[in-house]
């Protein structure tokens, strides 16, 4: 069954007489119906509403109910005669007196139909705006709060590409470095060949020189003119020494905007980098240099596929250099060709065995190939070139934890905290180890901790709640419960949570509401479908909790806690043929739970299936000779079937082995056989 079956009506009365009673489960009553003081004909129509459903309660026998509502008339004003007559009269209904005694019942649910409706009518539109209400405030929080967690996830992100950038900066730069002692000795070496030559080299360089010094000055238009005049002074036919220049232009170019934070200068400069790497190109087409600024560029833009082109060009023609390989990788993990950049990052920590970021990025690409072992390696290699290396410690403890090495996982979460006491990640998931652990007060400490830094996160706030509610702490739990759940009202494992925490702390109105929110979200939730059912069971509306408890039992055919109160609620309905029926197929389920068995036997009994009923009894004292209530059921069948004198053995025993118990009722049992 889907949704429908669902009397919303009736739970939303159920919520009325709250608003009635309790004057702010929502909101304040005078919200709907005015303040005492400027709406005194309002207030009354409050008073007469109450005592109308006070009547209705004590025509249906629920006192308790009438007396809580009486209880909040004579608050108002303990002069009430009608109140404290009511009162009176439901003591002497509870002491055996009869509702026809009392003229004031008679007939009211007709005479006050019309009224009532309207009372309830009036109750259900104020309820209706205040949940409106309610959802759009949750609505915005939850809007602003996943604002605020995106952009602090972005600066997160911002931060960690920058530190990543000026580590590979720096190792762009150790290369360059090894490239220009390897770029002086060609020259020397070609200058040797002629005068002519050796002074061409010499202004060509004092140009760069010049052209470098002035692009870290950050006067970038004097830099190009001086790279403009390199052009005009390049020899001729010497196209590997021109292409060398052109590249290595390219690169103090596109290294300079990597560190520039104007977006369009960065731009600038990395166009202008790619320009001349073009240039270097028709010197030399195989100039890996030129192809790597080319790939770098494609790769920052996104453009995949034209980097893998140009990166695997400068890896083929120059299969020394580490960064190129590294820069490969990324680009072949970017499009997910795991294998492939697996095979790139191995090269680059082959050439340079002590490059942190590409061990962590081979950890990366072995986690994608489901390869655990080889990943925590990488990892802990690359933790420990750079012990201060939290993201790697982080993947450490991840993949412990993954292989159920508890203690390891938790070590390393904490030296990621040690490094950085705000990473959010490291402080829920190390809080998830322990609440696992069940060491609800570890995770309390470190979700509490999340949420600090994170104030609207509704899964760190679910997870608190249920750290909280198992260490008793039920107000707390309920707080972050609830909180959770209305801040992501389609989250039916929310809903349901809080549902579950207010039924289990007493608060039954609530949790029907919010079972009900869970399974306007999720019809098939076996829970929710079972808890209401069970709710409206105890409430005395056996049609409802058969409806829910028939989606449960149909959703799961398994479930024996489903198909008990499915057979409870028959049981209750006196559908004898179907509580017997789902009754046994509880039996099924679980054989040895002894209550469900007598449940068994009641219903066997109340449909007069006398013989089926003894066995059951029979079986259970078989297995358990202090079910005391089962002594006295087998003696009530036992009476029905005309065995009286067996029946009295059972009262006999039962009083020789337990005489406290159920004393006055097995009495009068007794008292009737012997008569």
């Amino acid at each position: 069954m889907s949704l429908n079956w669902i009397d919303w009506k009736k739970v939303l009365i159920i919520i009325g007489i709250i608003l009635i009673t309790a004057a702010a489960v929502f909101f304040p009553v005078r919200c709907y119906l005015g303040t005492k003081e400027a709406v005194p004909d309002e207030q009354m129509s409050e008073r007469e509403n109450t005592i109308l459903l006070t009547k209705r309660y004590i025509e249906r026998g629920e006192y308790e109910r009438a007396m809580n509502l009486l209880d909040s008339l004579l608050i108002k004003n303990a002069l009430d005669e009608e109140a404290l007559a009511m009162i009176d009269e439901i003591i002497a209904l509870k002491a055996g007196a009869s509702l026809q005694d009392f003229p004031r019942y008679s007939q009211t649910i007709d005479v006050n139909t019309q009224e009532l409706e309207k009372a309830l009518s009036k109750m259900e539109e104020a309820l209706r705006q205040q949940q409106e209400a309610q959802a759009l405030t949750a609505q915005k929080l939850s809007e602003q709060a996943e604002q605020a967690s995106l952009a602090a996830k972005k600066q997160e992100e911002l931060a960690a590409a920058q530190l990543q950038e000026k580590e590979e900066s720096k190792r762009r730069e150790e290369l360059a470095a090894a490239e220009a002692a390897k770029q002086k000795a060609y020259e020397e070496e070609l200058a040797k060949q002629n005068k002519a030559l050796q002074e061409q080299i010499e202004r060509v360089n004092d140009e760069v020189s010049q052209g470098k010094a002035k692009l870290g000055m950050g006067n970038t238009v004097q830099a190009l003119e001086h790279f403009s005049s390199v052009q005009t002074l390049l020899p001729a036919n010497q196209s590997v020494f021109n292409s060398k220049k052109m590249s290595e232009i390219a690169a103090s170019l596109y290294e300079a905007s990597a560190t520039q934070t104007d977006v369009q200068k960065k731009s600038s400069l990395q166009n202008e980098a790619v320009s001349y790497a073009e240039k270097a190109l028709t010197y030399n087409p195989d100039d890996a240099a030129a192809h790597y600024i080319i790939g770098k560029k494609y790769s920052d833009d996104r453009q995949y596929d034209k980097a893998l082109a140009e990166l695997t060009k400068a890896v083929q023609n120059d299969t020394g250099n580490y960064m190129y390989f590294y820069e490969l990788g990324k680009v072949q993990y970017s499009m997910k060709k795991f294998s492939e950049a697996r095979s790139s990052f191995e090269s680059t920590t082959k050439l340079n065995s002590s490059f942190e970021q590409a061990f962590y990025n081979l950890g990366m690409t072995h986690k994608a190939l489901d390869r655990s072992d080889d990943a925590l390696a990488s990892f802990r290699k690359a933790a420990s070139i750079n012990p201060s290396y939290d993201r790697a410690h982080l993947e450490i403890a991840r993949l412990l934890s993954k292989k159920n090495d508890i203690t390891g996982a938790q070590s390393s979460y904490k030296k990621v905290l040690a490094l950085d006491s705000t990473n959010e990640n490291a402080l829920r998931e190390i809080a998830s180890l322990y609440a696992l652990q069940k060491n609800d007060s570890e995770a309390e400490t470190y979700y509490r901790k999340a949420l600090s830094f994170s104030p609207n996160d509704a899964l760190t706030s679910y997870n608190l709640s249920t750290v909280l509610f198992n260490q008793n702490k039920t107000s707390e739990a309920l707080e972050y419960a609830k909180k959770a759940a209305d801040a992501q009202s389609n989250n039916a494992i929310f809903q349901y949570n809080y549902g579950l925490m207010c039924e289990t702390s007493g608060d039954i109105d609530s949790a029907m509401i919010y079972y009900s929110k869970t399974l306007k979200i999720d019809p098939k939730n076996v829970k929710a479908n079972i808890n209401l059912g069970k709710l409206f069971l105890e409430s005395g509306d056996i049609e409802t909790a058969l409806s829910c408890l028939k989606t449960a039992a149909s959703l799961d055919k398994t479930s024996f806690e489903a198909v008990n109160n499915l057979a409870s609620a028959y049981l209750a309905k006196q559908d004898y043929t179907n509580a017997v029926a789902n009754f046994l197929t509880a039996v099924k389920i679980d054989p040895n739970n002894l209550l469900v068995k007598m449940n068994l036997g009641k219903a066997y009994a109340s449909s007069e299936q006398l013989d089926n009923a003894k066995t059951i009894y029979l079986e259970i004292l078989q297995k358990d000779n202090k079910y005391w209530d089962a002594y006295i059921e087998i003696a009530k069948v036992l009476t029905a079937l005309k065995d009286t004198a067996s029946a009295e053995g059972y009262l006999l025993t039962l009083q020789s082995k337990n005489p406290s118990y159920r004393e006055k009722e097995v009495n009068v049992l007794l008292s009737n056989i012997r008569s």
